[in-house]
Formats: C-alpha cells, sequence, structure tokens
C-alpha cells in the first residue's frame, strides 16, 4: 500500500522544491538535444577527411560551436515565440521531447532578458558562420559561394520556424524543417567547409 510523503512533525506534504533561477536558464537552453547537431556536423567533418583529406582543426572546432550556437538560439527562439503566441499556455504536458523548455510559464524568467540571451546565440552563432566564410575565401570561392547560401537556410530556418511572419511549423512544414536543417544542412555545411566542394557521398550521408 502506497503512504504519501510527509514533512517532519506537522503530518502536511512537503511543498515542492522549486528549481532555481540557475536551474530554468539551464532548462531554456536544452542542451541534451545538442546531439541533433553536432553528430551530423562531425559526419560532415569526418567524411571530408576521408574522402578528400581535408581537415582543418580550427575550422572544425568553428563549425561545431556555430551549429551549437544556431541551436541553442533556435530552442530559445521557439520557446519565446510560443509563449508570446499563446501555445504554451494552451497546452498542459509533461511530454520530455516536445513543448520546449516550459520555463516562460513560471513566470519567472523575462521575457525580454529570455530573447536578449536568444538572440545573443543567434548573433554570436552568425559571427562565427561569417569568420569560416571569409575563412575560406568568401564570394570568391565555390566553397564559400555554397557555405553562405547553407547559412541563410539555416538562419532563416532558426528565425522563421515559428516566428512571425512565416511561422512554419504552424503551416505543417515543422517535419521538413527539422530534417532538413539536422540532416542535409548541417552535413553539406561542415563538409563544404574541410572539402571545399559537395560530393555524391555527403548527399547521401
Amino acid at each position: 500500500m502506497a503512504t504519501a510523503n510527509f514533512s517532519g512533525g506537522g503530518g502536511l506534504p512537503a511543498p515542492p522544491v522549486e528549481p532555481t533561477q540557475a536551474a530554468l536558464w539551464l532548462r531554456s537552453l536544452r542542451a541534451p538535444f545538442l546531439i541533433a547537431s553536432i553528430i551530423p556536423a562531425c559526419l560532415g567533418i569526418v567524411l571530408a577527411y576521408q574522402e578528400a583529406g581535408s581537415f582543418n582543426m580550427g575550422l572544425a572546432l568553428l563549425t561545431l560551436v556555430g551549429v551549437a550556437l544556431f541551436q541553442l538560439a533556435t530552442n530559445m527562439l521557439n520557446d519565446n515565440f510560443d509563449f508570446r503566441s499563446g501555445n504554451d499556455q494552451a497546452v498542459d504536458h509533461k511530454n520530455p521531447f516536445a513543448g520546449g523548455g516550459r520555463v516562460l510559464t513560471t513566470g519567472r524568467i523575462s521575457l525580454k532578458a529570455h530573447m536578449a540571451v536568444a538572440s545573443g546565440f543567434l548573433a554570436a552563432g552568425t559571427l562565427i558562420g561569417l569568420l569560416i566564410f571569409f575563412a575560406i575565401g568568401g564570394l570568391s570561392t565555390e566553397s564559400g559561394r555554397l557555405l553562405l547560401f547553407i547559412g541563410l537556410l539555416g538562419c532563416g530556418a532558426t528565425v522563421f520556424y515559428v516566428g512571425p511572419p512565416l511561422k512554419l511549423a504552424y503551416r505543417g512544414l515543422g517535419e521538413v524543417v527539422v530534417g532538413t536543417c539536422f540532416g542535409p544542412l548541417v552535413v553539406l555545411g561542415a563538409y563544404v567547409t574541410q572539402a571545399g566542394s559537395i560530393s555524391s557521398a555527403a548527399v547521401i550521408l
């Protein structure tokens, strides 16, 4: 027979422990899901080395940090836009794999501060993307032009996945956008950064 968990002395259930501000901010990052961008980026880098013998440690590290920053920005922007739209308040579930960080619904994190951090991640990721772009030759090289195209698509998906005016996830395109970004965009971007071109193996991968 199950027994209730009582606090000592008073006979009343112990009050739930509120997470700290630091814990809420950490939850808002949804950092465990970074494997969705880190793994395909690593695959692209490894394939470039296997196929073309190309490996630049500095560019590899910048690529991994850049894709992580874009995903952190995406995670937080999604939460922010969903909260502003009223979607988060209308949905009450405890699914750990959907529904975002659910930190803004607590009312303990400022919406403006949350947006500022998300925008900071986006700006930092964009800066790293530009550093890579210029490091591989910019518009004067095929790899630079390819990377710019991939980067613009990725940046657009970060902002407009649930952000206005496109709100792609609200129009039945959510899975397409996620599959494209965490699949070909990240793999090909990482591959192009190292190898300087796109191969059929990279597309298949």
